[in-house]
């Protein structure tokens, strides 16, 4: 068994829930904002040696041009108080949540809006939180952005797409140097729901954008939009430290299937991916915390038997550090008491 103890994902969605200026409907998640110096506790007892943070964009840019003090404060302050605890603090500045003033105005559904204010937001966060960075995830899942703003529009997608390539490589223009910037690609093994021409056209499409126009990207430069031709993007090869890759392992229907699961996407990383370390996130997604704490243990031996075949992981990650209203998959639960999961990776506690 792997000695290497997993980081916490702390998804804005999950820990702090969607603020009123995006574009989601609000919540309160598990209640970070009053409770994140316990949160942080916690997890270092639970042996955690990372956090993964999102930034809201929302929150820190509520208003087009328009920076949020107080906020920006307290993301500071999480972040130093992460840091005092012996945390590395990786911040992830896009998951699900845009401002609402952006996706009015078209989105990542625009290429040249997204040129126009996807940096300077990435700037903006370099400036504010950059010197306590361990490590930066631009963009996590950027092909399901890609597909929640285009909805059923085939045309859309491919548009918005377009714009987030771009924008990764703006992202990484920013922000490389000597914090690594890690890809979050939300992968699996993708087979057809049935045996129909239009299903078997869909798993393929859906396979093209978890791996070849990504992997193609990052590998020769080129941005190949399924159905085109490929467009070379300057600066796009290479565009990344870290290939870090998010599996859901509730997608299988048992922890023997998951173990499968994730040790066939670590293998076809290792053969597909650019030459860079591998991380792994993994969110065990079943509603059931003793299954979860059991897909945790699978992803263990994937990782052990990836390992032995020459595909090692660098840094392993589980998702959501803490549970909340529809996440109850945390590596603590929401009273901050450890769950299942934890009790699958205790061998990795400190002792």
């Amino acid at each position: 068994m792997t000695s290497a103890t997993w980081g916490a994902v702390l998804p804005v969605q999950v820990w702090l829930g969607f603020d009123a200026a995006s574009d989601q409907v609000p919540g309160t998640g598990s209640g970070a904002h009053e409770r994140w110096s316990e949160d942080l506790e916690a997890l270092k007892e639970a042996g955690v040696k990372a956090v993964r943070i999102g930034v809201d964009w929302s929150r820190l840019v509520p208003a087009a041009g328009r920076v949020h003090g107080g906020w920006v404060e307290w993301y500071r302050t999480v972040g130093t108080t992460a840091r005092q605890h012996g945390l590395d603090v990786w911040w992830c500045l896009q998951e699900r949540a845009v401002p609402a003033w952006f996706a009015d105005e078209g989105g990542f559904g625009d290429q040249r809006l997204t040129g126009r204010w996807w940096p300077r937001w990435v700037e903006v966060a370099a400036d504010q939180l950059g010197d306590l960075a361990a490590g930066w995830v631009p963009l996590d899942d950027p092909s399901g952005l890609a597909r929640r703003v285009g909805g059923d529009d085939p045309a859309r997608t491919s548009e918005a797409l377009g714009a987030i390539v771009h924008g990764w490589r703006d992202a990484w223009r920013i922000l490389r140097g000597p914090a690594p910037v890690a890809t979050s690609l939300r992968v699996g093994v993708v087979r057809p729901a049935d045996h129909t021409v239009p299903a078997q056209q869909a798993a393929r499409e859906s396979d093209h954008l978890m791996w070849r126009l990504w992997l193609q990207a990052w590998r020769h430069g080129v941005l190949a939009l399924p159905g085109r031709g490929g467009d070379h993007v300057d600066d796009l090869e290479g565009s990344l430290d870290v290939l870090g890759l998010w599996v859901h392992g509730g997608d299988a229907p048992t922890p023997t299937a998951a173990e499968d699961l994730i040790m066939a996407v670590l293998e076809r990383a290792g053969e597909q991916g650019p030459e860079r370390p591998i991380d792994l996130t993994l969110r065990p997604g079943h509603p059931d915390p003793e299954r979860s704490g059991e897909i945790a243990g699978a992803a263990h031996r994937a990782i052990d038997a990836a390992a032995d075949h020459g595909v090692a992981v660098t840094r392993r990650w589980l998702a959501p550090g803490i549970a909340a209203p529809g996440a109850p998959d945390g590596l603590l639960d929401a009273q901050r008491r450890p769950s299942p999961i934890a009790e699958a990776l205790g061998q990795d506690r400190p002792r």
